[in-house]
């Protein structure tokens, strides 16, 4: 919600107070005389909008509200929601907005017309009604005649009609104003929590609406609009400095009032002595907190020691009893020091005593007190070497430290500082302390850092170990392995033909170790290259390759697509056998049909006539009639082959022939 909001009217630019004009809304349940409120506080000019709502036909909501800084409640008839709108106003309140009530919202409970919800419930109203009453022709009676709400009111008269509310004050309200017969409520306020609520007791609407209503030439616009911007602006002649008081209440101008560190009612920076409720009880010109002498005036100093005299032990002196002896420094004996201690009775006290414990003090006349004297009888002073032993008493007078590691020798005489001279293991005239090889009176012969009782490779480098096997290159038979020969074959790693075996072992002599050699017993190795050793080849050729495979390699196999060769042994392989089981060389008839599958074996051709009879045994081989062999003797007379003896034949000679 803005506080501080300017509009022009008219052309003017308008201010109230010191915040800028405000904008108003007019919430009424009195449709017909509401215009006339309107522009009664439009014509104050003290605000830059005055808007109305019908509040008998809706309910503004908290939104509409807070679009305002200030509304005025009022009705005639009934709301359309007393609650909602009660609720509405009630934390249009809590957001800030300024809220001022009038006739006839303040009627009796449970009336339409009467204003109720929380800001009713919760106590933001400033009187409680309980119905209707009048009073004609009432005029005002200031209660408080500076509040801002009558700011230039002078007079009022609420018509012949005269209403009003039957109220009482509310608990924590403020009566503003009463009518003149000194005892009707008129105007008062609630303010809870920071928020501000008016009560105006008259109806809204002037004599202008309806001439028995408040006279118009009278204040009642004034006062309506005066109670708006009382409500809306909480500070109508501003807060200057912001310090949340406003100016007409300021205790403080132009500081902030709520800074009042001592709780004396003035604000800090008006107050003389912001840290003293009482300020400066003794009237010295001191504040109580920066009072040296509380009861005493701190301005009468008389040795100007800054102590005033009234609470100044000593008010001649200044120090006063430098040495807190209980003497002033005016009568004192033995300044900065006790004058009643004088611990060895001569007289003196003991801080002006150059020997307090010594009687006499110096004996040796050294300058060094007797119960301080380091060297009895000797100069104290003389201390060549700066240790504090004067050099009559010290063993090493040019030793600071004397004998710093207590072998018996001054640190000045010393070989071997921080080590006993006398412990001398290898006899090298170097005491252990200080010898790299406390065991070797060589101590590092061979030169290569390591002494000699620690030497891994006497005469040579023990820090040269290529292999890093903690064998020195030099005493490492094997330099370049740091396991040296893993297979002890006798052979260095690095050399190593073989491995994790014997390059010895070499049975074939070919320079290739058994263990490595796929043939071992082979010098050459595969000469055939088939990848078989030659003591297990079983061909001069490749013997991978066996076609039939008849265990037989090709290369040396003489039927090598048969895998049983020629298994009528007659010298034919078996896929180029013409007659399988006989001998493809019989061919007693020279037709190259072998006999053992030639169905006519003595006969080339076979059977002329095809009649299934060889030609040597057919009567008529030419199947003409004649006699071949001139017998004269007709088929007939013999008589005719059976019919299936062809068909025998030739089945004889098929099966033959499979085989």
């Amino acid at each position: 919600m803005n506080l501080l909001r300017f509009g022009l009217i008219g052309g003017a630019l308008l201010f109230c107070g010191d915040a800028l004009a405000q904008d108003v809304l007019l919430v009424h349940a009195s449709p017909g005389y509401f215009p006339d409120v309107q522009a009664k506080i439009q014509g104050t000019g003290m605000f830059a909008t005055v808007d109305m709502f019908d509040a008998t036909a809706g309910t503004p909501s908290l939104p509409t509200l807070q679009a305002y800084d200030a509304i005025l409640i009022a009705s005639d008839s009934g709301f359309q929601d007393n609650v909602l709108l009660g609720d509405n106003a009630a934390d249009f309140a809590d957001d800030g907005g300024g809220v001022v009530v009038c006739t006839f919202a303040f009627h009796s409970p449970g009336q339409p017309l009467t204003l109720e919800g929380r800001i009713k419930l919760d106590g933001y109203l400033p009187y409680a009604g309980s119905g209707q009453s009048g009073l004609a022709n009432g005029g005002i009676q200031a209660v408080i005649p500076g509040h801002a709400i009558l700011d230039g009111v002078a007079t009022f008269d609420n018509g012949t009609a005269g209403f009003i509310n039957t109220v009482t004050l509310e608990q924590g309200a403020v009566q503003v104003a009463l009518y003149d017969d000194g005892v009707t409520e008129f105007i008062a306020t609630q303010e809870t929590n920071g928020t501000r609520v008016a009560g105006l007791n008259f109806y809204p609407p002037s004599s202008d609406a309806r001439n028995d209503f408040w006279g118009a030439a009278t204040d009642g616009a004034l006062i309506m609009a005066n109670a708006l911007d009382w409500a809306g602006n909480p500070c109508p002649l501003g807060d200057a400095d912001s310090d949340g008081v406003c100016d007409f209440d300021d205790v403080c101008p132009g500081f902030d009032d709520t800074l009042d560190l001592d709780l004396d009612g003035v604000p800090d920076d008006c107050d003389l002595c912001p840290l003293d409720p009482l300020d400066d009880w003794d009237g010295d010109g001191f504040c109580d907190t920066d009072d040296i002498c509380q009861g005493g005036d701190d301005t009468i100093d008389a040795d100007g020691d800054g102590t005033p005299d009234g609470c100044d032990l000593c008010p001649l002196d200044d120090p006063d009893d430098a040495d807190g002896d209980g003497e002033c420094d005016s009568g004192d004996q033995c300044p900065g020091f006790p004058d009643m201690i004088d611990g060895d009775g001569d007289g003196m006290a003991d801080g002006c005593d150059p020997c307090p414990l010594d009687f006499p003090d110096d004996t040796d006349r050294d300058g060094v007190c007797d119960a301080d004297d380091q060297c009895p009888d000797g100069d104290d002073v003389l201390d060549g070497d700066g240790d504090t032993i004067p050099d009559g008493c010290d063993p090493c007078p040019l030793d600071i430290l004397n004998d710093s590691d207590s072998d018996g020798f001054c640190d000045s005489d010393d070989i071997c500082a921080g080590f006993d001279d006398a412990i001398d293991t290898d006899v090298d005239g170097v005491p252990d302390g200080c010898d790299v090889c406390p065991d070797d009176a060589f101590d590092d012969s061979d030169g290569d850092g390591v002494c000699d009782s620690d030497d891994a490779c006497e005469g040579f480098d023990d820090r040269l170990d290529v292999d890093g096997d903690l064998n020195p290159d030099d005493c490492d038979p094997c330099p370049l392995d740091v396991l040296d020969d893993e297979d002890g074959d006798g052979i260095c790693d690095t050399y190593d033909l073989c491995p994790g075996f014997n390059d010895d072992a070499d049975g074939d002599s070919d320079g290739v170790p058994n263990a490595c050699d796929p043939c071992p017993f082979d010098n050459p190795d595969d000469t055939d290259l088939d990848s078989i050793c030659d003591t297990d080849d079983i061909c001069d050729g490749d013997d991978t390759v066996d076609s039939d495979a008849d265990t037989v390699p090709d290369d040396c196999d003489i039927c090598p697509l048969d895998a049983n060769d020629d298994s009528d042994g007659d010298g034919v392989c078996d896929t180029d056998d013409l007659c399988d089981g006989f001998l493809d060389a019989d061919d007693s008839d020279g037709d190259a049909m072998p006999d053992g599958c030639d169905p006519c074996p003595f006969d080339n051709p076979d059977d002329n006539d095809g009649d299934g009879i060889c030609n040597s045994d057919d009567d008529t081989p030419d199947g003409d009639g004649t006699d071949k062999d001139g017998a004269g003797c007709s088929c007939s007379a013999i008589g005719v082959a059976p019919s299936w003896l062809p068909l025998l034949i030739l089945a004889l000679a098929f099966r033959r022939r499979e085989r």
